[in-house]
């Protein structure tokens, strides 16, 4: 029913990738420390403490993003689906078909229409960044005047409508303004 995407970031847990990101540079602090190399340890440790600090800043961030999609799955009567997507959406022929990872998936009905949004992440090295598609199949499906907002773009696929963030994930209240608008 449901499209697994494998991913690098899927095989490798955030966690231990986060966790893995605070080792490397306390042990930048520790191995200097030990060889007696000690003035560079006051600059290795705030290195180190600003590494840390922005690691567990962002992880806590995708937290807070995740339980807010998980109550609006829940207050909309959606299903929330983590990092799936289901085989009724053509994501290979989106924008979006390059995806690295999809995150934070829900799917359900409004009405007559099927609803697909998630949160993605696209492009390499210095160009990546994360969007957030809102996606509708049936009827007359469309988003009405929403989907025209500041920075949005429409895409038609087959009977899918898809409305997007250039560039950038959408916040949960223009998540809830294009689903309300269905």
């Amino acid at each position: 029913m449901f499209e697994q995407q494998h991913t690098v970031s899927r095989q490798v847990p955030r966690l231990l990738r986060g966790l893995l990101a605070v080792a490397l540079p306390v042990g930048l602090v520790a191995v200097p420390a030990k060889v007696g190399v000690a003035q560079n340890t006051a600059f290795l440790s705030v290195v180190g403490a600003g590494c840390a600090f922005l690691i567990i800043r962002g992880l806590l961030r995708e937290r807070a993003r995740t339980k807010d999609i998980r109550e609006f799955a829940q207050r909309m009567g959606l299903l929330y689906l983590g990092a799936a997507v289901p085989k009724s959406f053509p994501l290979h022929r989106t924008s979006s078909r390059q995806a690295r990872s999809i995150t934070r998936a829900v799917a359900g009905d409004r009405g007559q229409k099927e609803l697909v949004v998630f949160d993605c992440k696209l492009g390499y090295f210095e160009r990546t960044f994360f969007r957030t598609v809102v996606a509708v199949r049936g009827g007359q499906a469309g988003f009405g005047p929403c989907q025209f907002g500041a920075g949005l773009v429409t895409e038609q696929v087959g009977e899918w409508t898809l409305v997007y963030g250039s560039d950038r994930q959408l916040l949960l209240e223009e998540i809830e303004a294009l689903v309300s608008a269905i």
